[in-house]
């Protein structure tokens, strides 16, 4: 007879020694060991393992049955939860768990005052344990609290990471943002400071920018060259946040507005999409997209999850560089354009019922300016699959454009550089100069004034 101990907790490591007492194979097998503890009962992989019975020994029964799912793709029976010392005679009921699930033989020559004796000195020992535990990670807690004081608990988790993630992105309840050294935490790593207290109680008209990379302009070298930048200079009697999230999509910037700024009421609110939204819709979840109008920033979501499930599945994300074609059958132009006019409607509902104006604005697109200068032609990258999205985001703008004829305060930013001969464009096909910035932030600007937002 052939034995699995799975967990090699307390709980498996008194499981495994009891087992010894009575199979002769028992082997052991936890994900969650180096290779540097293993021992000659260890086995490093399920696959093509044989066992006649598997033992899942946790205390918790939802995550029992978290692994029976998982494991029942390689062993459909005979898995059992085996955690004797919870129970509440575990000598009597140990015993009848052995005979039910294995042989009666087994047990007949053991000495059945003695396994009792044993079992209850185990559950005063794990208890015991416990507590010294609870004790031991309480104090770690305030040791990391006192630390790291100003940041939140999702900081914290982010801070003390025992891996080396893959990931800058900080998950809240609903919604994530990007980790920045250099700006405030408990600003949520926005490009401002924020002070949300004091925003409740302010005597200021409140207007926030939401957007990708093209507002939040973290890679624009020249000082106050972004459009939040200008348009703080020219409406200084009112209060400007730009609160915009490195790769966030319209979907995902509604999210934020939700979580964080609902409860503010901004009297202004305005979203910068299109780029970020393209971009990872060719790459994305297509039942997502066509089900439930969800597009989505891959870099986080899918990157995220895997790493966190140590999933082996590939991501399309990944070959975006390195191929030249995409590795996949693009999504139907009109289902990621209904997608977004959806997500539009829905951010412009939200905030108009709670008191504020809304406007969206298409983010400008290389590929939509007629003149090029070389060092705008270098932006083009021909040898990846991001080029070849690059090539067929006219046909996506223009789409768009005639999917938005119904949608209130839209405005396609790319009719106002299209004509320009000078550098619009720098470091990527999405990114703006301060030229183009500052084009772009005075017809905002004359937008919110005749809004008399002044």
């Amino acid at each position: 007879m052939r034995i699995l101990i799975y967990a090699y907790g307390f709980i498996g490591k008194n499981n495994y020694e009891f087992m010894k007492q009575f199979v002769d194979e028992v082997y052991v097998y936890d994900d969650m060991l180096s290779e540097l503890n293993y021992q000659k009962q260890f086995i490093k992989t399920l696959k093509n393992s044989k066992f006649d019975s598997i033992l899942v020994s946790v205390a918790n029964k939802n995550t029992y049955k978290n692994i029976k799912d998982n494991l029942s793709e390689i062993f459909p029976e005979n898995i059992i939860h085996f955690a004797p010392i919870f129970m509440e005679k575990p000598s009597d009921l140990f015993l009848n768990f052995i005979s039910n699930k294995f042989d009666l033989n087994l047990i007949k020559n053991f000495d059945l005052e003695k396994i009792q004796n044993r079992l209850k000195e185990l559950k005063t020992i794990y208890f015991e344990f416990r507590a010294n535990f609870d004790k031991e990670m309480l104090n770690k807690r305030k040791s990391i609290d006192e630390k790291y004081a100003d940041l939140d608990i999702f900081g914290k988790l982010y801070k003390t990471s025992s891996i080396n993630t893959k990931t800058f992105n900080i998950n809240y309840p609903g919604f994530s943002v990007s980790y920045n050294a250099n700006c405030d935490s408990r600003s949520f790593y926005f490009k401002d400071k924020i002070d949300f207290e004091k925003l409740q109680n302010r005597d200021k008209k409140l207007i926030v920018l939401f957007g990708n990379s093209f507002i939040r302009h973290d890679w624009l070298k020249t000082d106050k060259g972004g459009i939040s930048d200008f348009i703080k200079v020219n409406l200084k009697n009112q209060i400007v946040i730009n609160a915009a999230i490195h790769g966030a999509t319209l979907y995902e910037q509604l999210l934020v507005y939700n979580a964080l700024f609902y409860k503010l009421k901004p009297d202004v609110v305005m979203s910068f999409f299109g780029g970020t939204d393209y971009f990872h819709a060719m790459l994305g979840d297509e039942i997502l997209l066509k089900n439930h109008s969800i597009i989505y920033n891959t870099s986080i979501s899918e990157v995220d999850t895997k790493e966190l499930f140590k999933s082996s599945l590939p991501l399309y994300l990944d070959y975006t560089y390195s191929l030249k074609k995409l590795v996949k059958e693009p999504p139907n132009l009109k289902e990621i354009c209904n997608a977004l006019y959806d997500r539009y409607v829905q951010f412009y509902s939200v905030v108009n019922a709670n008191g504020g104006l809304f406007l969206g604005f298409l983010q400008p697109f290389l590929s939509k300016k007629k003149y090029l200068t070389s060092s705008e032609q270098e932006l083009n990258k021909p040898h990846s699959i991001e080029n070849e999205i690059l090539k067929t985001t006219n046909n996506f703008i223009d789409e768009f454009n005639k999917t938005s004829l119904n949608l209130k305060n839209y405005t396609d930013l790319n009719e106002i550089i299209k004509d320009e001969s000078e550098i619009c464009f720098y470091d990527h096909w999405l990114h703006c100069t301060k030229y183009a910035n500052e084009k772009i932030s005075k017809v905002i600007i004359k937008r919110l004034k005749t809004s008399e937002i002044n």
